[in-house]
């Protein structure tokens, strides 16, 4: 098989708050969006292969469950130390810092307006 990952999807409740967060947070571009019913966007990270699109949800005055423990989003960064201070410069805290977990991957892990967690690892040595 030839199989990729083309985009994975996450549910958001607040369309917009999010696009803010990932491309004025995080610094996602717009790949494609929903320009018909506004309904999804499709991002991308520093032209990436694989995008992340953010789909509206369909529940708008119903509790939906948003993020959770099973569902997060992982990036690799190159300088994690200085993404960690440009995130934080820009208002996102992490949850519990710079870390290092078995693997020898130093991590941090911040949430996104919905709750979804979003870890960013660099590989030590």
């Amino acid at each position: 098989m030839a199989l990729r990952i083309h985009h994975f999807a996450i549910t958001v409740k607040d369309l917009e708050k999010s696009i803010d967060f990932y491309m004025n947070k995080l610094g996602f571009q717009i790949h494609g969006e929903d320009t018909r019913n506004k309904n999804y966007i499709y991002l991308t990270l520093n032209k990436s292969d694989i995008l992340l699109e953010l789909f509206k949800s369909p529940t708008k005055n119903q509790d939906f469950n948003y993020g959770n423990m099973r569902s997060h989003l992982a990036l690799t960064s190159e300088e994690i130390e200085k993404d960690l201070e440009i995130i934080e410069n820009r208002g996102v805290k992490s949850l519990k810092g710079l870390q290092i977990i078995p693997g020898d991957v130093k991590i941090f892990t911040i949430l996104d307006p919905d709750g979804y967690y979003i870890d960013v690892g660099q590989k030590i040595g």
